[in-house]
């Protein structure tokens, strides 16, 4: 077993077994704020349903400006992979999240905004995050097929029961931008990956910077999506990306590339 010297005192790794899952999760909520500083871990224990399965997953990530949102679930490094893990996940990454999820993730963290929660869960699936406490390079290659990945957090303790920690292994991605990815729908409208950026309800106008000027657009909800309709005639490329990015004072902008 590995070892780390801090401070003049040994801290043994743990092994995959030493702890019940409860008492991972735990630690996983005492550090979540230096874990995942951009989002908020809260449980997430509601039941979703894929066309073939169901599953409950641990937790879930949501971005603290609302740009999008992660399942997770949180595993021992001795469970069986094909036995449990790997079909849990296939359900996760593949289950329907919609109105009652939003509701559920809304009453879960009340001082966030609940309309922009519900925003964001009408915009891409969540991916599925694992956290597993012994490196597992096999499954990260794996689960790569569900568009997963695994994070690694170990545990070591010391003869006088303190503990210490390692990351490892992939985490979702940090930005200083504020942004969307948008796909070209119509000739005028827009649909938005991370809906939850918007300050605007449906139906309301928003104001973006978009080529060289000020366009103005309109919030469009239509069942779980959220759209982007330009109130005057535009020409959108369906062969270019557009993303729609927020700056630090508050603008607006509308990114386009070929």
């Amino acid at each position: 077993m590995a070892k780390v010297l801090h401070n003049g005192d040994w801290y043994e790794q743990l092994s995959t077994e030493a702890l019940y899952e409860d008492d991972y999760e735990r630690i996983l909520i005492e550090h979540a704020v230096p874990l995942f500083p951009t989002y908020r871990l809260l449980r997430f224990k509601k039941t979703v349903h894929s066309d073939s399965s169901s599953a409950k997953a641990d937790f879930a990530l949501v971005h603290r400006k609302y740009r999008n949102w992660w399942v997770v679930e949180a595993e021992l490094g001795h469970h069986p992979y094909e036995g449990h893990v790997r079909p849990q996940i296939e359900t996760l990454s593949s289950a329907y999240y919609g109105e009652d999820v939003a509701e559920y993730l809304a009453s879960a963290v009340p001082d966030m905004d609940a309309e922009r929660i519900r925003s964001m869960v009408k915009g891409q699936q969540p991916r599925v995050l694992v956290i597993v406490n012994a490196p597992r390079p096999e499954w990260a290659k794996d689960l790569k097929r569900y568009d997963a990945i695994v994070t690694v957090l170990e545990v070591f303790r010391s003869n006088l029961n303190r503990y210490l920690y390692r990351l490892n292994g992939e985490q979702p991605l940090e930005s200083e931008n504020q942004s969307s990815t948008c796909a070209v729908e119509m000739a005028r409208m827009l649909r938005l990956d991370s809906p939850g950026i918007l300050p605007v309800q449906h139906g309301q106008k928003l104001m973006v910077r978009f080529r060289s000027g000020i366009t103005e657009w309109s919030r469009l909800d239509i069942k779980d999506a959220v759209y982007l309709t330009s109130m005057k005639p535009v020409s959108l490329n369906r062969k270019s990306t557009y993303s729609l990015v927020e700056t630090e004072d508050g603008t607006f902008i509308l990114h386009e590339s070929e």
